[in-house]
């Protein structure tokens, strides 16, 4: 009869919960220590070990996170100032059109931001980082709806019909009623 594989401790697997099927099993005896690479730990270390590889895995999970936003704001930088150069030498007098390159590259950085930074930032008290997420989603949903408004809409300080009202209105709703859900989730 074969043997299953027993689970070995989380410090020996660096953060796995199950043992893989080569691993040797778990030691039954001192339940108040544990033998790593020959050395005997005592319980309190034990449990600390996670948590400081857990640390160190969100430190370089952050330091990731904060390159790829500056890389993204770096290209970003180097797009806008290409296209308003070249803006400014060919046609300055005319509609400005770069101001959407630069609109759809600074929106791109914000949604780029608003997805990943919950995760890497500390947990919060109250709000879920899900929440965090859908609801910096729907805010930036509605700033872009403005955005284009005022850059379509409004000239000489007079603005049209204000139909980003009708994406705010609901996305409040949305809002109110996600709290909601969250709050109850919570408990």
């Amino acid at each position: 009869m074969a043997q299953t594989p027993q689970p070995l401790p989380q410090q020996a697997l660096y953060g796995y919960d199950v043992a893989p099927a080569s691993a040797p099993p778990a030691p039954q005896a001192e339940p108040a220590a544990e033998h790593v690479d020959g050395q005997r730990l005592e319980a309190s270390l034990i449990a600390a070990l996670p948590n400081a590889l857990a640390n160190q895995q969100m430190l370089s999970h952050r330091s990731c996170v904060a390159k790829a936003l500056c890389t993204h704001l770096s290209a970003i930088a180097i797009v806008n100032v290409i296209v308003w150069t070249i803006y400014f030498a060919v046609s300055r007098d005319a509609y400005p059109w770069p101001k959407w390159v630069t609109f759809g590259t600074l929106l791109s950085v914000a949604a780029h931001a608003i997805n990943v930074l919950p995760w890497t930032s500390p947990r919060p008290r109250k709000c879920p980082r899900w929440l965090q997420v859908v609801i910096s989603n729907i805010v930036l949903a509605n700033v872009t709806v403005w955005v284009v408004y005022d850059f379509t809409s409004c000239e000489d300080g007079f603005c049209g019909y204000a139909w980003p009202i009708w994406v705010s209105l609901p996305s409040c709703v949305a809002l109110l009623v996600l709290s909601v859900v969250a709050a109850t989730c919570s408990k």
